[in-house]
C-alpha cells in the first residue's frame, strides 16, 4: 500500500491541509507556470477553482489512502482543456514539477523538511505523472489522428471548391501565390504568369478605385469582403466574377494571406444589362404609343365635346355620342395597357392623401349614371353616413377599382336591372361593394377572372368587348395599397365584387354632411300602395332615414294633413295619383330611378334622382321645403362663364390640337400666340411678355423638355420673373412627371384635354376677370308681397313722405350694385370683402327698419370676419336676397 511507503508525509498530513491555499498560491506564483497561464489566456483564480483545488485534493487523497495510485482525473480534465490549446507534454510537466515544488518550499517554511519526505513527495509526484503522460501521449496520437481525418476533409473540401469555384491566394501585399485551373481558364492567363504577378493585372478600366480601397481595408481589419468585379482577359475581352475575399489567420489570430473564391456570372450580368435595355425600349415604346395615340384621340374628343354644345340635330347628337364613347373606351384602353405595364414592373406608386369618401364615391356614382340609363338600369346606394369625412388612402385608385366594378356591372346587368353600391368604414376597413343582377360567374372561373387578359365565355359563346385587364388592374392595385379584392356570384343570379382596404381615419369628421337637426320636427310620409310588398329602391331610402332617425309614416291615401311632407315612388303611382299630389300643398318628393323632366314646372314636386347619397338628400330636402333660392342658385351656375386675364403662349405641332386649344383660350377670354415646335415658341418666349405657357412634351427641332429647360434658364440669366410653364402631355408613363417637374413644369394636364382640369389651371396661374352676371336678371320676377310702412318710418324718422321716398330709391339702387358683388366675393371666398359688404347691407336695411335683411347680412358679417369656412354663405345670400326682392320697393 502508498501509505506504507510514505510514513513522513503521512504523519504531515494536517499540516499540508491547512496550507492549501498558500500552496496553491505558490503554485501559480512561479514565473514559469504564471507564463504557461498568461500565454493560454487561462485566469488565475479560475485555473486555481477548476483545476488546483482539485489537483491538490486528489493527491491529499493518496496521501490519506483514500484513493489508489493512478490516472488524476482532475489532471485528465486539465489535459481536456489545454488539448485544444495545443499544449505540449513539457508544458504539463511545469505544472506538476511546479506543484511539487510549492509543497517541497512550504515543507522547508514549515521546519517539517528532511530528505525522507523531500523524496516521498518526488516518488508520490513520479508515480502519478506516469500516468498523466501516457494520457497526453495517447490525446496527442487522437489528436494526430484528427488532424490527418481533417487534412483529408479539407483536402476534400479544396477539391470540389477547385471544381467549382474560381480560387487564388495571395500575400499581404496582393502578390498572388496560388490560382487554381478555373481562374487561368476565366482570364485566358497561364499559370506561370499569374503567380508573382498581382490582379492589377486582369483589373478592368470600368472598376472604380473605391471598390478595391473599400475592398482592402475591409479585409486588413480581418472581415470577409464580398462584391462583383469586372475582370479584362488576356485577350482584352471583360468577364464579371462574384467574388468573396477571405483572411487566412495562423493559431496566434494574425492575418498572413488572403484566398478568393468566386463564381463566373458575365452571362447572368450580360443577361440582366439586356433585360434593363429591354425595358428602357418598352418605356420608349409605351411612351410613344401613349402621345401618338393620345394626341389625336385629345383632337377629336375636344372637338366633338364642342360640337356637342352647338348641334342640334337629334341624329347628329346621338352620332357624336356614339363618337365620344368609342373615343372614351379607346382611350380607357390605352389606360388599362398602361397601368398594366407599370403594375408589372414595379414602377407604379401609391400616394396616401386625405380625401372625402362621400364626395369622391357619390361623384364616380354619378358618371355611370348616363351608361346606366342606356340600359334602364337603375343605381342604387348607401354610403354610410357614419364614414369619416377624411380617410388617408389613394383616392385615385380606389375610384379606379370602383369604376371598374361598376363599368363590369352595367356591361352585364339586364335591361332595367338594378346595381346595388354599399359603402362602409369599420375599425379603420374600408369596404365597397358593387352587387349585380347579372349573369353571373361559376365558381371555378372566380379565381382566374383577376389574371391578366382573361375574360369567362358564357354559355352563348360569346365574350363582351375589354382588353381582359380591368380585374387583374384592380387586384393588383388593391395588393399595393394593403387592401383585397373579390368576387362572390352565381350562375343566373348576379355577382357582388368586393374591394376591403385599411385606411388612416379621422374620427372627429364623422357625420356632418347632413344635419338633421332642420328635419326633425317634419313628419315625413311614405305613399305606399303595393300592398307593403318593399321595393329594394325604397329599402336603400329607409336605410338613410333609420340612421338619421327622421319621422317616417307610411301613408295609403294621400291626406296632407298626415304629413309635412310626402315622398313616393314615381314608377308606383298611376295618373290620377300623380295629380292630385301635383294638387296637395304640402310639398312632395318623387323618388326616380332616371332623369325626367316631367316635374320641372310642378313647384311643389321635387324630383330625387337614384343613386342616393347623403348630400343630394340633404339638397333635396332643402329644395322640396324652399324651392326658390335653390332654382337661384342653379341657374346662376348654369348661366356663368368663367373668364380670366392673360396673354398665354402655346407650343404644339399638332394642328387639329392648336384649333382646339384656340377655341378654350378664347371661351375663356385669353388672348394668345400658337407655335408649331420649342424653338420657335423659346424665340418668342424670350421677346414676349406672357402671364402663362402650355408646352407640348413632344414636338419636332426642340421638344417640350428641351425648351421649357431653356426658358428657365433665360429667366434666370435674366433675372425676369418666372412664367408659369404647364405641360400639356400624352405621355403618363411612370416617371415623365418626375422628370418634367425636376427640369421646371409647374403643373401637368394630361390628353385628352378636360376643360375642368384646364380651368383649374388657369386659376391656379391666372387672375379672373370681374363677374359680369346679373344675378338679379336671372331671377325670375316674383309677387311682392312684403310692403314698407312709409307712415310708420314717417313717424320714426321724422321725415315726410317725399324724403322717405327718396330714400328709399337711394337704398334700391344701392342694394342692386352691391348684391352683385357681394355674390362674387362669396364665390371666391373673400372674406374681407364679404364681411365689408354685408356690413354696408346690415347698416341701411336697419335704417328702414328690413329686420329679415338686417339680420341675414349680420350671419354673413359674423361668419366672415372669423373666416369660418363650413358656414353656408350661397345658402344665406339666397335667402337675404329672397327677402330683398320680396319687398315693394
Amino acid at each position: 500500500m502508498l501509505k506504507e511507503k510514505i510514513p513522513h508525509l503521512v504523519a504531515s498530513i494536517a499540516i499540508f491541509k491547512q496550507a492549501k491555499k498558500q500552496i496553491l498560491n505558490n503554485w501559480i506564483s512561479f514565473d514559469a507556470v504564471h507564463e504557461l497561464l498568461d500565454y493560454y489566456s487561462v485566469d488565475e483564480n479560475f485555473f486555481i477553482q477548476e483545476y488546483g483545488t482539485h489537483i491538490f485534493d486528489y493527491f491529499i487523497a493518496l496521501i490519506s489512502d483514500k484513493m489508489e495510485i493512478g490516472e488524476c482525473p482532475e489532471i485528465v480534465n486539465l489535459v481536456e482543456y489545454l488539448k485544444d490549446r495545443n499544449s505540449s507534454i513539457d508544458e504539463l510537466y511545469i505544472f506538476c514539477s511546479h506543484l511539487r515544488r510549492a509543497m517541497v518550499d512550504f515543507s522547508y517554511d514549515s521546519q517539517i523538511n528532511s530528505k525522507k519526505i523531500f523524496d516521498e513527495i518526488d516518488y508520490v509526484f513520479d508515480l502519478n505523472f506516469t500516468g498523466v503522460l501516457q494520457r497526453h501521449t495517447a490525446t496527442m496520437h487522437q489528436k494526430d489522428r484528427e488532424i490527418e481525418q481533417t487534412v483529408e476533409l479539407l483536402n476534400e473540401y479544396k477539391k470540389a471548391l477547385d471544381n467549382s469555384a474560381i480560387v487564388s491566394k495571395t500575400d499581404l501585399n496582393g502578390v498572388i501565390t496560388y490560382v487554381n485551373d478555373k481562374f487561368c481558364s476565366a482570364s485566358d492567363y497561364q499559370r506561370e504568369e499569374l503567380l508573382g504577378a498581382t490582379h492589377k493585372l486582369l483589373r478592368h478600366d470600368d472598376m472604380p478605385d473605391h471598390f478595391f480601397k473599400e475592398m482592402w481595408q475591409t479585409i486588413k481589419r480581418g472581415d470577409v469582403f464580398k462584391g462583383t468585379l469586372k475582370n479584362r482577359k488576356k485577350n482584352g475581352e471583360y468577364f464579371y466574377i462574384d467574388t468573396t475575399v477571405v483572411p487566412i489567420k495562423n493559431i496566434y489570430q494574425t492575418i498572413t494571406e488572403y484566398m478568393a473564391i468566386g463564381y463566373e456570372v458575365t452571362s447572368l450580368i450580360d443577361a440582366e444589362k439586356n433585360a434593363i435595355e429591354a425595358d428602357l425600349a418598352k418605356d420608349y415604346f409605351l411612351s410613344n404609343m401613349s402621345h401618338e395615340i393620345r394626341t389625336p384621340l385629345n383632337a377629336i374628343l375636344g372637338f366633338v365635346s364642342l360640337l356637342q354644345d352647338e348641334i342640334t340635330s337629334i341624329n347628329q347628337k346621338k352620332y357624336l355620342d356614339i363618337i365620344y364613347n368609342s373615343g372614351e373606351n379607346l382611350l380607357s384602353i390605352i389606360n388599362d395597357i398602361l397601368d398594366f405595364s407599370k403594375l408589372r414592373s414595379g414602377e407604379f406608386t401609391i400616394e396616401k392623401k386625405p380625401f372625402n369618401l362621400h364626395e369622391k364615391l357619390s361623384h364616380t356614382l354619378e358618371l355611370f349614371v348616363p351608361s346606366a340609363n342606356e340600359k334602364s338600369i337603375t343605381i342604387i346606394s348607401f354610403i354610410d353616413p357614419h364614414i369619416p369625412f377624411e380617410l388617408m388612402a389613394d383616392a385615385l385608385r380606389i375610384k379606379q377599382i370602383i369604376s371598374n366594378f361598376l363599368s363590369n356591372a352595367i356591361k352585364f346587368s339586364p335591361h332595367k336591372g338594378i346595381i346595388d353600391v354599399d359603402a362602409s368604414c369599420r375599425n379603420g376597413l374600408l369596404t365597397i361593394t358593387v352587387k349585380d343582377e347579372g349573369i353571373g360567374i361559376k365558381q371555378e372561373d372566380q379565381e382566374s377572372i383577376f389574371n391578366a387578359f382573361t375574360q369567362v365565355e358564357h354559355e352563348e359563346d360569346f365574350l363582351l368587348g375589354g382588353t381582359g385587364l380591368g380585374l387583374s388592374i384592380c387586384k393588383q392595385l388593391s395588393e399595393h395599397m394593403g387592401g383585397l379584392v373579390g368576387v362572390e356570384s352565381e350562375v343566373g343570379k348576379g355577382s357582388c365584387f368586393y374591394f376591403k382596404l385599411p385606411v388612416e381615419v379621422n374620427e372627429a369628421t364623422a357625420l356632418q354632411m347632413f344635419d338633421p337637426g332642420s328635419f326633425a320636427k317634419l313628419t315625413l310620409g311614405l305613399l305606399d300602395q303595393t300592398e307593403h310588398v318593399e321595393s329594394r329602391r325604397i329599402a336603400s331610402l329607409k336605410r338613410y332615414w333609420n340612421i338619421f332617425n327622421m319621422n317616417v309614416v307610411v301613408v295609403e291615401q294621400i291626406d296632407e294633413s298626415q304629413y309635412d311632407l310626402l315622398f313616393f315612388n314615381d314608377d308606383e303611382v298611376d295618373n290620377q295619383t300623380r295629380k292630385a299630389i301635383m294638387a296637395q300643398e304640402v310639398p312632395s318628393i318623387a323618388i326616380m330611378d332616371r332623369f325626367d323632366d316631367q316635374y320641372e314646372l310642378i313647384a311643389n314636386v321635387t324630383p330625387l334622382y337614384f343613386p342616393i347619397y347623403c348630400s343630394k338628400l340633404y339638397h333635396t330636402f332643402l329644395e322640396a321645403l324652399d324651392p326658390v333660392p335653390h332654382t337661384i342658385e342653379a341657374q346662376k351656375f348654369e348661366n356663368r362663364q368663367r373668364q380670366f386675364k392673360g396673354h398665354v403662349l402655346v407650343a404644339e405641332d399638332n394642328s387639329a390640337n392648336q384649333e382646339l386649344i384656340k377655341i378654350i383660350l378664347q371661351n375663356y377670354g385669353l388672348t394668345f400666340e400658337i407655335k408649331a415646335d420649342g424653338r420657335d415658341a423659346l424665340e418668342h418666349f424670350k421677346h414676349g411678355s406672357f402671364d402663362l405657357v402650355l408646352m407640348d412634351e413632344q414636338m419636332p427641332i426642340m421638344n417640350g423638355l428641351e425648351a421649357t429647360g431653356a426658358m428657365i434658364k433665360f429667366e434666370k440669366e435674366y433675372e425676369r420673373e418666372h412664367t408659369p410653364i404647364v405641360a400639356i402631355t400624352a405621355n403618363i408613363i411612370n416617371g415623365a412627371k418626375e422628370r418634367g417637374l425636376a427640369i421646371g413644369f409647374d403643373a401637368f394636364l394630361g390628353k385628352p384635354i378636360i376643360l375642368k382640369e384646364i380651368e383649374n389651371v388657369f386659376s391656379l396661374f391666372l387672375k379672373e376677370r370681374s363677374s359680369e352676371l346679373k344675378l338679379l336678371d336671372a331671377i325670375p320676377s316674383t309677387t311682392m308681397s312684403k310692403e314698407i310702412d312709409i307712415k310708420k318710418m314717417q313717424n320714426e324718422l321724422l321725415l315726410d313722405e317725399d324724403q322717405i321716398v327718396q330714400l328709399l330709391n337711394i337704398f334700391k339702387k344701392k342694394m342692386d350694385q352691391q348684391l352683385p358683388k357681394l355674390l362674387v366675393a362669396i364665390e371666391e371666398i373673400d372674406f374681407e370683402s364679404i364681411s365689408r359688404l354685408a356690413h354696408s347691407i346690415k347698416g341701411s336695411s336697419a335704417n328702414f327698419r328690413l329686420e329679415s335683411v338686417q339680420n341675414l347680412a349680420l350671419e354673413l358679417e359674423e361668419a366672415a370676419y372669423h373666416e369660418k369656412r363650413s358656414f353656408g354663405y350661397q345658402e344665406c345670400y339666397a335667402r337675404l336676397l329672397k327677402e330683398y326682392q320680396h319687398l315693394k320697393l
